[in-house]
């Protein structure tokens, strides 16, 4: 939250926002609401999901893709990484949307993206 004249107002869409908390606090609940204000109509936001968490599968309108595949058009999109074997992959993917640019990423479990990529950023 940000305070603009004495006023708390929630983080828009093309701010960047770190949630903590402890397990089970709502920290998944809280980033799908924050997907749920962003402009799925005008570009492309990615879930990036290694738990595989049942709330962010339970959005009927996202496309799974893998991790060969680019958003194209707005919308909201969802990858599911391994934790264990898709290091490089993960970092391949994040390199080329990087370069791509305009496209909204939501990462649950965040600490799982490998570190060499995060430098990059």
């Amino acid at each position: 939250m940000a305070v603009k004249n004495n006023v708390f107002t929630l983080p828009q869409p093309d701010e960047r926002v770190l949630i903590l908390g402890s397990t089970g606090t709502g920290k998944t609940t809280m980033g799908a609401w924050l997907l749920s204000r962003a402009p799925l109509d005008e570009m492309p936001f990615v879930i990036i999901d290694y738990k595989r968490d049942d709330l962010l599968n339970s959005i009927d309108f996202r496309r799974e893709i893998g991790l060969n595949e680019f958003p194209k058009e707005p919308g909201l999109y969802h990858i599911k990484p391994s934790p264990i074997a898709d290091d490089e992959a993960v970092e391949a993917w994040l390199g080329n949307i990087w370069k791509k640019a305009g496209v909204g990423l939501y990462a649950d479990e965040a600490l799982r993206i490998p570190v060499s990529r995060i430098g990059v950023f």
